[in-house]
């Protein structure tokens, strides 16, 4: 499977569009579908659920109506890629939340998907 590139945690990253190429290539873990990709983890801002280095898997995105309170690999519409938690604010934009950095606050999402398999670096 395609690793597309990185993913911030705690560094902004902007990766390759989904569908360019890849950076490198990961063996899938048993289950996971044909369309799912990997991204490599960049910072410490999700430690210690994630770490810098390792390598999340995602399949699909989720309706942005269902990601409230998830762990997501997200998509801004500059290109920056978050791992992050999901909050939806009232007004429709999202919250970003961090294990252990401030929030980023008030964003709009092009996209989120739940981490379906995690590998560690």
């Amino acid at each position: 499977m395609p690793l597309v590139g990185y993913v911030g945690a705690g560094a902004e990253i902007f990766t390759l569009d989904e569908g360019v190429g890849a950076l490198d290539e990961v063996d899938p873990p048993p289950g996971i579908g044909p369309e799912a990709v990997a991204v490599r983890v960049r910072g410490d801002s999700m430690w210690p659920r994630y770490m810098d280095g390792d390598v999340l898997i995602y399949d699909r995105h989720a309706p942005l109506d269902r990601v409230d309170g998830r762990e997501c690999v997200v998509a801004l519409p500059d290109g920056r890629r978050f791992v992050k938690i999901v909050r939806r604010n009232p007004d429709g934009t999202f919250t970003l939340e961090s294990w252990n950095a401030p929030p980023i606050h008030n964003v709009t999402l092009d996209w989120a998907a739940e981490i379906a398999w995690v590998k560690r670096g």
